[in-house]
């Protein structure tokens, strides 16, 4: 009721018809004040003209929380979290399919400036890495940093927002929730995958397995 009768110059509204991203943060990133990525994110998102929503948890989020009466209320959600549940994965990974909506990373690299950051060949590892592979566990895919290290505060740091790769994360977030409401007869699947070359071994999968890919993919 307040999104939709939102007041203010230039403040956006919340329209039904446009695209809805939730976004989902630590309760620790508000009560610390550290939510400068956050605010950028729902700014982006409404700069584009779509709506932002975003909720805080503890340790474990409840998911469906984004849904009302059983209706998914988001066509996409941005997860700043490392772990869908730190009590039962199988019960949050279940709560991921009800809701039903493309899960995407989004990341703060505490030991990275932008400068750093930028000029890092790995990005993500190693210090992320953990944290992305908890991330593939659960479903929830395309990890981008979207913060990182900012000045020093006595023997903590500032959050320093990363405005190219929020906008990135926003891009794509956006792309994943138009194309869920793209009729399926639409949507174009590509599937990749290495085939070994040469022998018994190049038929589309890994040599030691000697795998069917093309006939798995078909069916």
């Amino acid at each position: 009721t307040w999104y939709r009768a939102r007041s203010g110059s230039g403040a956006h509204r919340h329209d039904p018809a446009k695209l809805t991203i939730g976004i989902y943060v630590y309760v620790t990133t508000y009560q610390q004040k550290h939510h400068q990525a956050v605010d950028a994110l729902m700014r982006a998102i409404e700069r584009r003209g779509h709506n932002a929503v975003t909720m805080v948890f503890r340790s474990n989020p409840v998911l469906m929380a984004f849904a009302s009466g059983g209706t998914t209320t988001v066509d996409a959600l941005i997860y700043a979290g490392s772990s869908l549940s730190t009590r039962d994965r199988d019960a949050a990974v279940a709560d991921a399919r009800r809701l039903g909506v493309p899960i995407l990373g989004a990341f703060h690299h505490s030991g990275l400036t932008p400068e750093a950051f930028r000029a890092s060949p790995t990005g993500l590892h190693p210090a992320l890495t953990t944290a992305v592979v908890d991330s593939e566990r659960d479903g929830r895919f395309e990890p981008i940093v979207i913060s990182g290290r900012g000045a020093a505060v006595g023997d903590r740091y500032y959050t320093e927002v990363f405005p190219a790769q929020v906008e990135w994360r926003v891009d794509r977030a956006l792309a994943w929730a138009a194309l869920r409401r793209l009729p399926n007869a639409r949507k174009r699947v590509v599937f990749t995958y290495w085939s070994e070359g040469g022998g018994k071994a190049n038929i589309g999968g890994d040599p030691d397995d000697f795998l069917d890919v093309q006939g798995t993919l078909t069916r």
